[in-house]
């Protein structure tokens, strides 16, 4: 089928398609894409179709993965695409240069045909209207589009083949058909002439008097100095003027800070000479801080009034930023202070029977269902026990499935060259950490064990509950240092460093997935 498939050749309609696409994989409006902007697309699909097939998910992932990896990220080396942002011209220069190599031989193998499984809830080689707008929907297109494009191609029972399901992508991603029926899949074409396209100007009174119109506009109060609040001012009305949720409202407010702090200027406001508790855990809060602590440290500098003036203000700032106080009041400002041993700090080790045990010991944990094939539908359904036990609302139960995801993508399922593993046998298991241990990577030790932490801290509140994860429960009086019945990322990653570090046999963290194990069992 490959040699019927239409050339690529980068004529303007098809750049104007991928230029679209772009846009709408781009979401949030940065001007780039990562590989979380992929995996938020299994994350949309998984918590639709909780319980999918696992060889359906792993699947997907696996198709997301080759795409990110072998077609969209190809300028750099695979372990800096792990973290490799690209822009509009490399998201285009790479996909064109996939299809100029062997992109549209393996497109239908690799990318097409995996989606059309991992929809296709019941094997019976067709899929629904409701699984083919969750498809698209999650690949951010436009839900009345799928919709009219679905009844083009659908069968009188309402369902569509393969056949028709490949047509679509083929026709979109390959076609220079302007006419066809499939051009709005990811909504109307991008048609515009890009800044890049026009020639120096010399910006004479023509050119000023437009920029001058757009400040006067942006300047809302009329003060004739513009700042920061007027374009807050200008994303609440739009906010109020269409009844938008806290998802849309947030997304609105990001992306008028995002004009001001990276196009327009930086602010200094120096409106008020006092502030609120609830001002002051609002900033904080929107910091990343842990409620509790910031409400003890206004409580500490606010007056009688319980307010706090800029002097305090700036005090506490001064002093977190600047002291070397330990017993400074402010020393929680964002939270218990990081106290453990990283990795980089333990020296070189001799990954002997010890540490071979404890890394097996993982390694059987993680294979919930006992296959001795560690697959990425391991880890997401780990993922959905915490959703599922915790209770989690939409938003956190994404956040759990993405850092379920990551861990997989990112540390487990890739060897040292940066190859990337549909699944993993104990002893490769064994080899990729020893490789990751003693090689240039090991500081990712550290970030492995953050996002683990990140997936199970279910309330954002810097500590996990005794009831947050199974796993854990065996190395439970282990992890709780403090016997206060919760974990702080202290001594989880404590924990955590020491079990991969250390060779101790007598060290209490090498149970922190259990019973370590000592004798290898082969794949069956």
């Amino acid at each position: 089928m490959t040699t019927d498939l239409p050339k690529v050749t980068g004529s303007p309609i098809w750049l104007r398609k991928m230029r679209t696409l772009f846009r709408r994989l781009d979401s949030c409006g940065h001007g780039y894409l990562m590989i979380d902007d992929l995996l938020d697309i299994g994350t949309t699909i998984f918590n639709i179709y909780p319980k999918m097939l696992s060889y359906k998910y792993d699947e997907l992932v696996k198709t997301l993965v080759y795409l990110w990896y072998q077609v969209l990220c190809t300028h750099v080396s695979r372990q800096l695409a792990t973290t490799m942002n690209i822009n509009e011209n490399t998201f285009i220069d790479n996909l064109l240069n996939a299809f100029h190599n062997n992109f549209d031989q393996y497109f239908n193998e690799k990318f097409i045909l995996p989606l059309f499984v991992a929809m296709d809830q019941d094997d019976d080689n067709y899929i629904t209207s409701t699984e083919f707008q969750t498809l698209l929907i999650a690949w951010k297109s436009i839900p009345k589009d799928c919709e009219l494009i679905f009844r083009y191609y659908s069968d009188k029972n309402n369902k569509l083949n393969k056949e028709n399901f490949q047509k679509i992508f083929i026709d979109y991603f390959m076609s220079d058909n302007i006419n066809s029926n499939i051009i709005k899949l990811w909504g109307p074409l991008i048609n515009y002439k890009r800044a890049e396209d026009y020639g120096p100007i010399d910006c004479g009174p023509v050119w000023e008097g437009k920029i001058r119109t757009m400040y006067r506009r942006l300047d809302i109060n009329e003060t004739m100095k513009l700042k920061c609040h007027d374009l807050l001012q200008i994303g609440q009305f739009l906010i109020q003027r269409a009844h938008l949720d806290r998802r849309r409202a947030d997304a609105v407010m990001r992306a008028m800070l995002n004009i001001w702090v990276k196009f327009l200027a930086i602010d200094k406001n120096d409106d008020d000479n006092y502030i609120t508790s609830t001002e002051f855990q609002t900033l904080l809060i929107a910091w990343k801080s842990i409620p509790k602590d910031c409400e003890l440290i206004f409580r500490y500098y606010s007056d009688k009034n319980n307010k706090l003036n800029k002097e305090n203000f700036q005090k506490i700032f001064i002093d977190y930023f600047m002291s070397d106080n330990i017993n400074s009041n402010i020393i929680k400002l964002w939270g218990p202070l990081i106290n453990y041993k990283r990795a980089e700090d333990y020296g070189p080790i001799d990954c002997g029977p010890v540490w071979e045990g404890k890394i097996r010991t993982m390694y059987r944990r993680l294979d919930i269902n006992e296959t001795m094939k560690l697959k990425c539908h391991d880890l997401l359904q780990i993922g959905q026990f915490l959703i599922q036990r915790a209770h989690l609302d939409r938003r956190r139960a994404d956040a759990v499935m993405r850092a379920m995801l990551n861990i997989w993508v990112k540390f487990l399922a890739i060897d040292k060259n940066g190859e990337h593993l549909d699944e993993i046998r104990e002893i490769e298991f064994v080899h990729n950490m020893r490789e990751m241990i003693n090689g240039e990577y090991r500081h990712e030790i550290d970030q492995f064990g953050w996002t683990f932490f990140k997936a199970i801290e279910i309330d954002n509140s810097g500590f996990i509950s005794q009831a947050s994860y199974r796993i854990l429960q065996e190395a439970w009086h282990v992890l709780d240092s403090d016997k206060d019945g919760k974990i702080s990322s202290d001594e989880f990653l404590t924990a955590w460093n020491e079990f991969f570090l250390s060779e101790d046999p007598h060290s209490p963290y090498r149970m922190f997935f259990g019973p370590v194990i000592s004798r290898p069992t082969e794949a069956r």
